[in-house]
């Protein structure tokens, strides 16, 4: 049997960082099978990001599924991005017994809410400006 766990924590802002870039589009509401329309937060709609990585405290959470209500369409591929106003991490882990030699199984997954998103730079410049100063300091 299938053990599942999870946890909802609320960090500041400013320890949460996104990477990436792709298409964001509105995460659709089902009933019975059907759409009904679009997730909202506040009367808003909710965006989920393709292609973004969210990073709590400088360590990436993989895998997570990062969403925000901040009306943008695109974000640029390699772009940095800083998280502002509500931000919500779901985390759920899920242990499984094992199969064959009866090792046991772990999943973590979880999601990212940002409230709104704003860009503050590019992978690309980031790294030029690593490489330039190793240069200098060689």
């Amino acid at each position: 049997m299938a053990s599942t766990n999870s946890l909802a924590i609320r960090p500041e802002a400013g320890t949460i960082a996104l990477v990436g870039g792709g298409r964001l589009t509105e995460v659709a509401d089902y009933k019975d099978g059907q759409r009904v329309g679009v997730q909202t937060r506040n009367g808003i709609p909710v965006r989920r990001a393709a292609g973004v990585t969210a990073l709590m405290g400088g360590v990436p959470l993989d895998g997570f599924t990062v969403t925000t209500t901040s009306q943008v369409d695109e974000i640029p591929d390699g772009s940095l991005l800083a998280a502002s106003g509500v931000v919500e991490v779901n985390i759920r882990g899920e242990a499984k017994p094992g199969f064959g030699d009866g090792g046991p199984r772990a999943s973590l997954t979880g999601s990212v809410f940002v409230e709104q998103i704003e860009a503050v730079g590019s992978m690309a410049s980031l790294l030029a400006q690593a490489t330039s100063r190793r240069g200098k300091s060689d």
